[in-house]
């Protein structure tokens, strides 16, 4: 089971903007208890997804050398479900940042339906280490981003 959130980068700006793909599956094990008689896609693994993207376009911006944490979220709506065999598009475009940390905002959407806005995320950065460096940059490269900055 793939709890990545993310299959495929289909855009990349390290420090800039981002786009992905996440296919909802119809035999996702989440669905048989969310809820069994109308599959719904949880709303807090979409949360998860876009704020996944935007940590990986904020640690980017420095060769993944540090890590990033969500410290704030404001203005998410939610405007549709998100059912099995959707597939998601989301983007996420960077409004801020510096030393300290990061403004992001992000949208979900399914064709060209938004099904989730989220007006600002905000992230902080901390140390990572160089593990942290490899997998992180591992996970991204095995979804498309070609290390350089650019998808």
């Amino acid at each position: 089971m793939n709890w990545g959130l993310i299959d495929k980068v289909v855009e990349w700006s390290a420090g800039k903007e981002a786009a992905a793909l996440q296919n909802i599956g119809m035999t996702s094990p989440i669905l048989d208890t969310h809820f069994p008689l109308k599959p719904i896609w949880p709303g807090v693994l979409t949360m998860s997804a876009v704020i996944r993207l935007a940590a990986g376009v904020l640690e980017s911006a420095e060769g993944f050398a540090r890590k990033v944490e969500l410290s704030q979220i404001a203005n998410v709506k939610w405007r549709k479900y998100i059912s099995p065999g959707d597939q998601l598009r989301i983007d996420v475009q960077v409004l801020s940042l510096d030393e300290a940390g990061a403004v992001v905002k992000g949208k979900v959407s399914v064709g060209n339906r938004p099904v989730a806005t989220f007006g600002e995320m905000t992230f902080r950065f901390v140390e990572g280490g160089q593990a942290n460096r490899d997998r992180t940059k591992m996970f991204w490269q095995k979804r498309g981003y070609a290390g350089g900055g650019e998808a």
